[in-house]
């Protein structure tokens, strides 16, 4: 699970002092909220000068410290580069600090990192921040000419390693112009006044390498927490400035999910599965920081020219690509024995990112048409096997039955011919149990063969003819199983009367925006490019994607009725996203499924009602319009996706807005 807390033991601290003057440091974080830990530390407060910055992967801290007589900054980023998945996979974080004597005197200066041995630590999989028990931790000194530091151990043993152990590093370089020390462990949760004391009075700790072994306590009582230090130093004359990098490594190779399931981290392949690669991984980055830095740069320069430079355009866009990293990322190697009874046919080597925390689901099908496209602008092989890994699902069929969470309906986790709602949940066995989600039947949702079919279609764009001829049993399955819900056979898919499509707090019945942009006509005409033998493959394949005359919902109810219509149930109501399939159509090349006048139209609508007036200029709601009393709203909370904002569908109707002119 994706778990965000603070840890006061891990973090910098800067010392500075005057010839003939009493020093000063300070620890470059917030103060801990517990009572006494560290509290010899003197910590910055919210008024301490400084300027925060981030562009992912990077992010920079700067400082002026006037009573210090120092100009501090620090760029820091794990090595996330686009096209570089070597690099970007690895467990690693880089810190490059510059410290500049402002002052017009000459300044003693240093730099203390610390960090606490989280080995184990995030062995549960409930919401909540972990620790406490640190038994079996240990720290030891790390030299091996080029690179002093420590490394975090555990005394496990697992073979092979158990999830969550292994072994961290926090390195510097040997650099004969610093001064170099080190304390290999303190209590984390104690006072540190050891450690504090010796590195504001002489800007240097240590040496002292005793390690000891955590223990298990009380059940009363937490233990220590095994923490380590390493400071640099130097002398600065006026004007003058020093650089001191250090690197941060978890090499913590093993996964485990809740009911058992293991996998090796993808990185694995080159640095073992031992969980001790921690200080080659240091030293390996230490040495590309430079050239990984430059290229990270080089990459925000592409995007900028592509989307612009202001904030809201190439910024947003790269700093939304955080759940890379922080979706509780699942990029396995292929290490595990294909099981053809769950449909892993990638024997282990699959890539997943949650849904969200609250919604923790791997790879969501419906949300996938927003975050695929940025992941193939980084790792297109990454895309493909996602894709690849729904192919495989869609004749798969599990005939256990999941109890409904809100009411005690029954139906079953998998359907033959339906696509999953999700790859499963990290509270199961994600990739062999599928379809984690329960709150409704989504066997019968509206939207996810179509979802898939398109997102076929948008890789094939990219990808060669045997990636479109490999996906194509599986796209005439979801198809044609698709093609089920349209009872009347005019072409036009219909609802059935509670959430079945991707707002699930939305029952829609009948003809609706949110599956009328697929038209099902079996006249539709071929793909030109589709490398597609056959005339019934051909017919087949034509009515999987959107085509001009795919009759849309605008063909049945004219311009009008498609700016007010979500549903039966809301047809006094403008929904955000009714564009959404025909945007997507225009973007992939299938042409405009709706005039081009009636969509401006019906956004020009949307930005006035959803946006200016009902989100005040500032967020577009996914509904207007409503009814005073909405008595549809009895499924979940009744404000939820009604007079909600949400992220991705904001951007996709700026992008929509964009793209009509």
């Amino acid at each position: 699970m994706v778990q965000h807390f603070s840890e006061p033991a891990c973090g910098f601290a800067i010392r500075s002092q005057q010839p003939g003057r009493a020093p000063i440091a300070s620890a470059l974080q917030p103060p801990p909220q517990r009572v006494g830990q560290l509290a010899a530390f003197h910590f910055a407060d919210d008024q301490m000068p400084g300027d925060y910055a981030a562009l992912f992967p990077k992010i920079w801290r700067s400082f002026i410290l006037p009573d210090m007589g120092l100009r501090l900054s620090c760029e820091a980023f794990s090595p996330v580069v686009a096209g570089d998945l070597d690099s970007a996979s690895l467990p690693l974080a880089l810190f490059r600090w510059q410290i500049e004597n402002i002052s017009d005197a000459p300044r003693d200066v240093a730099l203390l990192g610390h960090w606490a041995n989280m080995l184990g630590r995030f062995q549960t999989h409930e919401d909540r921040r972990s620790g406490g028990n640190s038994a079996g931790r240990s720290n030891r000194a790390y030299d091996d000419g080029d690179h002093f530091g420590v490394l975090f151990e555990s005394a496990a043993l697992d073979d092979p390693i158990a999830p969550g152990h292994g072994q961290w590093a926090l390195l510097t370089r040997c650099d004969p112009s610093l001064r170099l020390g080190r304390v290999v462990m303190f209590d984390g949760l104690g006072d540190g006044a050891d450690l504090w004391n010796d590195f504001l009075t002489t800007g240097r700790i240590g040496p002292d390498d005793r390690q000891w072994l955590a223990d298990c306590g009380f059940s009363t009582d937490e233990t220590g927490l095994p923490t380590a230090a390493i400071s640099a130093g130097c002398n600065l004359a006026p004007g003058a400035q020093c650089q001191i990098d250090m690197a941060l490594v978890w090499d913590q190779p093993a996964m485990c999910y809740a009911l058992g399931d293991r996998h090796w981290r993808a990185y694995s392949d080159q640095w073992g599965r031992a969980g001790k690669a921690a200080a080659a991984i240091g030293a390996y980055g230490l040495k590309h920081q430079v050239c990984w830095s430059s290229a990270i740069d080089d990459w925000h320069g592409q995007i900028e020219q592509t989307l612009g430079p202001a904030p809201h355009q190439a910024g947003f866009a790269l700093n939304e690509l955080y759940l890379l990293v922080d979706g509780a990322t699942h990029h396995a190697t292929a290490d595990r024995i294909p099981d053809d009874e769950t449909g892993d046919k990638g024997g282990g080597k699959h890539f997943g990112l949650l849904e969200c925390p609250d919604y923790p689901y791997y790879n969501t099908l419906d949300l996938y048409g927003y975050a695929g496209p940025a992941l193939a602008a980084c790792f297109p092989g990454l895309d493909h096997r996602v894709i690849e890994d729904y192919a495989a699902t869609v004749a798969l069929d599990d005939p256990r039955m999941r109890k409904a969470m809100n009411s005690d309906a029954r139906f079953r986790i998998k359907k033959s011919g339906f696509l999953p709602h999700d790859m499963g949940a990290p509270g199961e066995a994600p990739f062999r149990i599928l379809n984690g989600y329960a709150l409704a039947d989504s066997t019968r949702w509206k939207d996810l063969n179509s979802q898939f079919v398109l997102a076929v279609w948008r890789v094939g764009l990219r990808a060669d003819d045997d990636f479109l001829r490999a996906q194509f049993p599986a796209v005439a399955m979801a198809i044609d199983h698709l093609a089920v819900f349209d009872r009347d056979g005019d072409g036009l898919i219909e609802h059935e009367g509670f959430p079945d499509q991707t707002f699930d707090n939305l029952p829609c019945w009948g003809r609706a925006a949110i599956a009328g942009g697929c038209g099902l006509r079996p006249s539709a005409p071929v793909c030109g490019s589709l490398p597609l033998r056959g005339k019934r493959r051909e017919r087949r394949i034509g009515r999987a994607f959107w085509k001009r005359d795919a009759r849309p919902l605008n063909a049945c109810y004219g311009p009008a009725a498609i700016i007010a219509l979500i549903a039966m149930d809301y047809r006094d109501a403008l929904f955000l996203e009714q564009l959404f399939g025909p945007f997507l159509a225009r973007k992939y090349g299938l042409g405009d499924i709706v005039p081009v006048d009636h969509a401006r139209t019906a956004l020009m609508h949307l930005y006035q009602h959803n946006f200016i007036e009902a989100g005040d200029g500032i967020g577009p709601v996914l509904l207007s319009g409503l009814p005073v009393e909405d008595k549809t709203g009895d499924h979940g909370d009744p404000d939820v996706q009604r007079h909600e904002v949400i992220t991705g569908i904001a951007m996709s109707f700026a992008a929509q807005c964009r793209t009509y002119g």
